[in-house]
């Protein structure tokens, strides 16, 4: 199951492979059979600040990027961010809605 938070590799189409973190949760996930995520920004985090990017260890994430990707898009599943990433994550998302 596929749930808010977790951290995969997905094709990006084109052989192209990027880092995502889930942002819908999994009951949304299953009954779509999509998955709206935002892609993990490349870069020293420094030069990465936004409003719109949570920063979780080394990781950012964009979330003004997000994107819905079919769940078979999905290849490995990669981790999870943190619970304190996972609120500021949802704090953006209801700021940009």
């Amino acid at each position: 199951m596929i749930h808010s938070g977790d951290v995969y590799l997905a094709a990006a189409g084109q052989e192209r492979r990027i880092r995502v973190v889930v942002l819908t949760d999994s009951e949304f996930n299953r009954r779509a059979g999509r998955v709206i995520v935002a892609p993990r920004l490349d870069g020293p985090p420094d030069a990465i600040a936004s409003p719109w990017r949570v920063l979780d260890g080394d990781s950012v994430y964009a979330i003004d990027f997000m994107l819905s990707l079919d769940t078979t898009r999905l290849l490995e599943l990669d981790g999870h961010v943190s619970e304190a990433a996972l609120r500021r994550i949802r704090l953006v998302m209801r700021r940009i809605t």
